[in-house]
């Protein structure tokens, strides 16, 4: 109704124009008015389309995925979970574990496999609690995979017990290709 407003002085110049004017002049003004509304009409297509494409282009994750040095892990988490949810996968549960850690349970109705990953901040060191806190999530929320992300693969003697356990540990280098990484058919 308020858009309504600015236009009533405009119809009513139109309105003059339309009674005041001969009748032969009455189809090249009807023609106009139609040329008028198509043309408005299809130029408002066109930017929304336009401005559609720049939204996707924008919010679209990068597929070499990094946890930036300025981000905390909520910042991070966020966009895992669209890095992810691009890829296909459905978000089943994330959260930030302090400033420098997320853990993440996501599923894929296709391949009907449901993963668990946890990942540390660049410039901390996994541990052995994250191993354990993974594996109690794997379990918890029956996810076939597992996934320790870090900046650099730990050695394997260090982590031993919890590879046994078939958690895999990837790096941010390897979230390109996370879906052979962690052996997930498309």
């Amino acid at each position: 109704m308020i858009l309504l407003i600015p236009a009533l002085p405009m119809l009513g110049v139109a309105l003059l124009v339309w009674v005041l004017s001969p009748l032969w002049v009455h189809p090249v003004m009807v023609a106009l008015a139609i040329l008028l509304v198509v043309a408005g009409v299809v130029v408002s297509v066109r930017r929304i389309i336009r401005n559609e494409h720049a939204v996707r282009i924008s919010s679209r994750p990068l597929d070499n995925y990094r946890w930036l040095q300025h981000w905390d892990a909520t910042q991070f988490l966020r966009h895992f979970e669209l890095f992810l949810r691009a890829r296909g996968w459905r978000i089943i549960s994330s959260s930030a574990r302090g400033d420098d850690r997320i853990l993440v349970v996501a599923d894929k109705s296709k391949s009907k496999c449901r993963i668990a990953l946890l990942g540390v901040r660049p410039a901390q060191a996994a541990t052995e609690a994250d191993m354990t806190a993974l594996n109690a999530a794997r379990k918890a929320q029956l996810a076939t995979r597992a996934a320790l992300i870090v900046e650099s693969r730990p050695p394997p003697e260090e982590f031993h017990a919890a590879l046994e356990q078939g958690i895999v540990t990837l790096r941010f280098t390897d979230l390109y290709t996370l879906e052979d990484a962690l052996n997930v058919a498309e």
